[in-house]
């Protein structure tokens, strides 16, 4: 938890980070993950106060996407997806194994042993 506690810092270190988070134009979430993929002194922390960064796109340019994708670290995005394809195995291999369960069978006829 390391990497939490150095985000914590960053964010006291930078106050229009809890501002953009109460506007709702940002998630703690979403905030962590770019800190996560570009760290704490990539130019898009520079950007970050006048630009909105929402769900819908709203706000981006296509020069700024191409620089996030530019900049992008592509080892801890897949290692993202590494975690994240190992979850989906897992939900799959627990779904595969309720569809195989054996369906209740009909019980034969009853006899009775009243001789």
């Amino acid at each position: 938890m390391e990497n939490l506690a150095d985000f914590k810092k960053f964010v006291q270190s930078r106050p229009e980070l809890s501002e953009a988070v109460k506007n709702q134009e940002y998630t703690w979430q979403g905030i962590y993950e770019m800190y996560a993929l570009y760290g704490p002194d990539h130019a898009i922390w520079q950007d970050f106060k006048g630009k909105s960064v929402n769900s819908a796109g709203g706000g981006l340019d296509i020069a700024s996407l191409l620089n996030l994708v530019r900049n992008l670290d592509l080892d801890a995005l897949a290692s993202a997806l590494s975690g994240l394809e190992k979850v989906l195995g897992i939900v799959l291999s627990v779904m595969d194994t309720k569809e195989e369960a054996p369906s209740s069978q009909p019980l034969g006829s009853i006899s009775r042993y009243d001789d």
